[in-house]
């Protein structure tokens, strides 16, 4: 996949997305934390009714509020390090004095996308898997991208957990990353299209252009990736046809670690 068609891909869907209502009624850092202990259950258990991925058994997944002082600003996962599969995965929430504002929609969305069968399942069966090499330098497009696309795999299935706002800042992440690397934009131009085309503060669009230039292709990574793994599956269920099981299939996928995109079309075939 080119830059280019990433960038085409990304403007399409954000152009064909409303844009996102205002959240209702929001939760506090506890109360987020309350609804992802209270709400995990129902995701591990649809995963496994729809027969989406395997669980990995004992399921190792824990939620704590993060320590003061951290510096995040949203929930995220911490998994446990390559060569200690038998520690704990948390999914950390911000707390005070970090003001997080969720609704309970966009909590289950962080579980999707963060537990199961997001990028917990994913981290469980990478340090798993035999391939050394792939455990210290996975590819990191696989790792982010597996998040987005276990939401796609969740909406498919008919489970509702949208969260449009996350959506739009992975489309604007990609657009942005996309368009400055390729000199389609400058930074200031950028900061000027995010503020008057895109309704961002000034604040928000002046740090992703930061954020971009920072760091080359990370802003971009979770919707490419997203793109690549639909692609993968897509080439894989034509060659196998009716022999094509989606658990099986993923649990095969996940077994080979973060591979590039490239190996994984090698070693899936």
């Amino acid at each position: 996949m080119t830059p280019e068609d990433a960038l085409a891909a990304a403007e399409k869907e954000l152009g064909s997305a409303p844009v996102p209502a205002a959240a209702g009624d929001t939760l506090d850092s506890f109360r987020v934390l309350q609804a992802l202990r209270q709400q995990e259950r129902d995701g591990r258990l649809f995963v496994e009714q729809k027969r989406i991925a395997l669980i990995p058994m004992p399921d190792r997944l824990q939620f704590e509020n993060a320590a003061p002082f951290s510096s995040r600003l949203s929930a995220w996962l911490d998994p446990a390090g390559a060569f200690e599969p038998d520690l704990g995965h948390f999914i950390y929430v911000p707390a005070p004095p970090v003001v997080v504002s969720l609704s309970r929609d966009q909590a289950k969305a962080v579980l999707v996308r963060l537990g199961h069968p997001g990028g917990y399942l994913q981290r469980a069966a990478m340090n798993q898997t035999d391939s050394v090499i792939r455990k210290v330098f996975p590819n990191l497009a696989f790792i982010a991208g597996w998040e987005e696309y276990a939401a796609v795999l969740m909406q498919e299935a008919g489970y509702a957990a949208a969260d449009p706002a996350h959506d739009r800042a992975v489309w604007l992440d990609a657009i942005f990353d996309i368009r400055l690397h390729l000199g389609k934009v400058t930074p200031e131009a950028a900061v000027q299209q995010l503020t008057t085309q895109f309704s961002c503060s000034q604040s928000d669009a002046a740090d992703r252009v930061w954020r971009v230039l920072a760091q080359p292709a990370a802003l971009s990574a979770p919707f490419v990736g997203k793109l690549e793994l639909l692609r993968l599956r897509e080439d894989i269920h034509k060659s196998m046809g009716a022999a094509f099981i989606l658990v099986e299939y993923h649990t095969r996928l996940l077994s080979l670690g973060a591979p590039s995109f490239a190996a994984a079309h090698e070693l899936m075939q």
